[in-house]
């Protein structure tokens, strides 16, 4: 199933959409999987989810609920508050 692209917005509106870039990032890395992985599962491009991941864009709900059953959780879960982890620079390491 392929979800429409997000729309662009200059400013995210309020903490909401941090809050929901950060539970993907969160979810996503919990999943172990990687931007790319989970673009796929949604049917977005990686571009795409990087600028959602960034909080830089505005979703449809669509997008919402496509990355809500990726990434195995329910919609509310994607928007309620986060604590904000600062991102490790470098690559990952392979194991």
């Amino acid at each position: 199933m392929s979800y429409p692209s997000p729309v662009p917005i200059k400013t995210p509106r309020g903490p909401e959409f941090r809050f929901l870039a950060a539970n993907i990032v969160r979810l996503r890395r919990e999943l172990g999987l990687s931007q790319a992985q989970l673009a796929e599962r949604v049917g977005l491009g990686v571009p795409s989810l990087s600028e959602i991941e960034r909080a830089k864009v505005n979703l449809t709900l669509g997008t919402l609920l496509g990355l809500a059953k990726a990434l195995r959780v329910k919609p509310d879960e994607l928007l309620k508050p986060a604590k904000f982890v600062k991102a490790k620079k470098g690559r990952p390491a392979i194991a």
